[in-house]
């Protein structure tokens, strides 16, 4: 009995192809993984190139938007400036009774240019736009 245990434990002949065959596998889960995630990384840089371009398009729209409004109120200011300085000469001569008022000048001059005149009008705009005229919870 003892002679068949030997004989049984000496027969190694699919030894070698079961390890070729786990060694096989062991390879290919590794290469899918590292396929997997240079897929995935190459995804999350598509994902922060897209981000940043489209925050630095906002930022761009930011800074136009400021440049365009300190210019135009550059304009209002230099056009209110010129409209106090003529009731300013008009009040001094006697001309004009009222006393001229540069903060209803500059406020004129920045309706004039499309700016709303105080805070009240933007609340009143943003909840028309908001509700919308066909809520019943919409009131005037």
């Amino acid at each position: 009995m003892r002679k068949n245990k030997i004989v049984v434990l000496k027969n190694e002949n699919g030894y070698a192809f079961l390890l070729v065959f786990f060694t096989i596998i062991l390879i290919s889960v590794l290469g899918l993984s590292i396929l997997k995630v240079s897929s995935n990384t190459l995804k999350t840089s598509d994902h922060e190139r897209d981000d940043q371009s489209v925050y630095y398009i906002a930022e761009a729209g930011l800074n136009y938007g400021r440049e365009h409004t300190r210019k135009n109120f550059e304009i209002a200011e230099s056009l209110a400036t010129t409209e106090y300085q003529k009731q300013k000469i008009a009040y001094e001569k006697k001309q004009d009774p009222n006393p001229p008022d540069f903060k209803g000048l500059l406020k004129i001059e920045l309706e004039n240019l499309g700016y709303p005149a105080n805070d009240n009008n933007i609340k009143k705009n943003h909840i028309n736009k908001v509700r919308g005229p066909s809520n019943p919870r919409h009131r005037k």
